[in-house]
């Protein structure tokens, strides 16, 4: 959709930053969508927009006092508090037995959907998805790994660099939950020296068959300092909880003000010696 230039002078510069909540990217034009929020920053100016989106513009350009409509004052406030924030990409792996449900937490937790015919991971799969978490977006780049034992020469390549891995087992299979402890052990042995650890115990909504005892797995996830929940892809049951408490894990950035996020320092290089030996 078109933004308008209403009641501005003809002169008068106009800056156009689109907020794409996928990538939080900065861009010159842009369209407005249920998904995007637009600020138009435009001297003396109005509110402008129908439809599906709403730019936001400033009616003052010393104070500038945005006029917001109260339908879309929440993805607004979001989309500003965005252009403040420092973008952290981080690196997530998935392991676990094949049928546990890993690919169904994923897509769960990036698309808020549940396939009951979900196929099985050949080799990997990859999604991304950014969240908020205090003064930083965390962009996670989700590794979805195959759990087929042909596949398992391939995971180191996958946990190598991660800055978290989720450990996923199926509590109505006991089996799962060993396999899980001989992940840890190589996470421990050949994993990065800093992963968060998390311990997921997928299809909590089929208690009735359950083979592994909640306490028997919490015990087991505080021994080794990991992070652990019982969850649900079918039901969206800790999902989204699971995902934030990795995020509240991952240590901050030093010195991630706003301003300086995006810049570099150049140091002065010392002179070279013109001291001889001799």
């Amino acid at each position: 959709m078109p933004i308008t230039n209403a009641g501005t002078k003809k002169k008068s510069a106009e800056i156009l930053v689109g907020c794409q909540f996928s990538s939080c990217r900065s861009r010159s034009r842009a369209s407005i969508s249920e998904n995007e929020v637009v600020c138009v920053l435009k001297p003396l100016c109005h509110r402008s927009g129908e439809g599906d989106g709403q730019s936001l513009c400033f009616t003052d350009e010393q104070s500038a006092v945005p006029v917001i409509d109260e339908s879309r004052q929440n993805n607004a406030s979001a989309a500003i508090t965005c252009f403040t924030m420092a973008i952290r990409e981080l690196k997530v792996c998935l392991l676990g037995d094949t049928g546990v449900g890993k690919s169904s937490i994923v897509c769960r937790f990036v698309q808020d959907h549940f396939d009951h015919n979900i196929s099985p991971t050949i080799g990997a799969s990859f999604l991304t998805k950014t969240v908020p978490c205090e003064n930083e977006l965390h962009k996670f780049l989700i590794w979805d790994t195959a759990g087929q034992e042909r596949f398992h020469s391939l995971a180191p390549m996958y946990y190598r660099g991660s800055a978290a891995a989720v450990i996923v087992y199926d509590i109505t299979k006991l089996d799962s939950f060993q396999t899980l402890k001989k992940w840890v052990k190589e996470l421990k042995e050949h994993g990065p020296e800093d992963i968060v650890v998390a311990i997921a115990g997928n299809k909590n909504d089929l208690g009735d068959i359950r083979e592994v005892p909640t306490k028997e797995a919490k015990d087991f996830a505080e021994s080794i300092a990991a992070i652990f929940m019982e969850t649900s892809a079918r039901n969206a049951v800790n999902i989204e909880e699971l995902f934030q408490k990795i995020s509240r894990q991952i240590p901050p950035l030093e010195n991630t003000d706003a301003d300086s996020h995006e810049s570099f320092k150049l140091t002065r290089q010392p002179p070279p010696s013109t001291k001889r030996c001799c």
